[in-house]
């Protein structure tokens, strides 16, 4: 009698099925949750990754029957789904844009729908849903220009503009003046982009130039230029003035990627005064006419007025 009332015990403790029967034990399940989600690459001419981690909260593995993941109308491509998810461990799920992000998407944000099936116990079938949402920004990065002179920095559907509001960059003929800036890829894909310089030739001449090679205003405006994905290109623009009065600068950024995006273009406009610096005597004579001139042209008056005085004497 007392071996049957053990194998009865024993029997209970190994069978889920006869326990279950009898009312004395919790069925083991799976459960999973949603810990994190990680965007990479959400940028426009980029196809985005989106990393899902789910941490099984259950006592028992969550077998993996499918797992979707739709952006608007589209299913995206799944790059890592895991078979099952063991009891208290967190699995990454990756998946995949089928195409480029494009360029009316800009700052749009673009509804994104995880759907995941799994065993949660023999036979039951679960369903984890989580709904989020990406805003695909521009590749690159915001300008940080050199010197700062309190740039005002403002978008529109023609792309972002840097200007110096209400002042004018003051130039005085006779020294070079230059502003710096670094074009930085903040996607994985390559950009393609051009670079134009705008300004009157009367007053200015200006020179372009990277580490690799220098541009005059022509050599730039036929030319074009890449970046690899994270990579930085640093430009410096050369100022140097040939003549006085007012003109305007405007530098032109233009994305030449995939047939361009007008509201990736940057455009950094300002106005300059040219003048004429004083002499060591401090004396602005007249525009075109610093102090030496004044003084040889007074002397050569002079020579002639002794000249003339002389021979009058005679």
């Amino acid at each position: 009698m007392r071996k049957f009332t053990l194998l009865v015990i024993a029997l209970f403790l190994i069978s889920p099925a006869l326990a279950e029967e009898q009312g004395n034990v919790i069925v083991k399940r799976a459960h999973l949750n949603m810990e994190a989600m990680n965007v990479k690459n959400s940028y426009i001419h980029n196809t985005p990754e989106v990393i899902f981690y789910l941490r099984n909260n259950g006592s028992i593995s969550a077998v993996i029957i499918n797992a979707t993941l739709t952006y608007g109308t589209e299913e995206a491509l799944p790059e890592i789904v895991p078979s099952a998810i063991p009891s208290g461990y967190i699995s990454m799920l990756s998946f995949k844009f089928k195409t480029k992000i494009d360029c009316s998407a800009l700052s749009s944000p673009i509804p994104l729908t995880l759907s995941v099936y799994y065993y949660a116990s023999e036979g039951e079938i679960q369903q984890l849903t989580y709904q989020d949402s990406i805003t695909p920004a521009d590749p690159y990065q915001d300008l940080l220009i050199t010197p700062d002179l309190g740039w005002n920095l403002s978008r529109d559907q023609m792309g972002s503009h840097y200007s110096i509001p209400g002042t004018k960059y003051s130039m005085e003929i006779g020294k070079d003046y230059s502003l710096s800036y670094s074009l930085l890829n903040l996607g994985a894909e390559e950009l393609r982009y051009k670079i134009n310089v705008s300004y009157d030739p009367s007053h200015l001449f200006v020179i372009s130039s990277t580490p690799e090679g220098s541009y005059q205003r022509s050599e730039l405006a036929s030319s074009s230029f890449s970046l690899s994905g994270g990579e930085a290109t640093p430009w410096k623009h050369t100022f140097t003035p040939i003549s006085a009065g007012t003109t305007q600068v405007r530098i032109q950024i233009e994305d030449l990627t995939d047939g361009g995006c007008a509201n990736l273009n940057k455009d950094i406009t300002f106005d300059v005064v040219i003048s004429v610096p004083p002499g060591p005597f401090g004396m602005y004579i007249t525009k075109g006419l610093d102090e030496v001139d004044f003084f040889l042209i007074l002397l050569l008056a002079l020579g002639i007025f002794v000249k003339f005085y002389k021979k009058n004497e005679i």
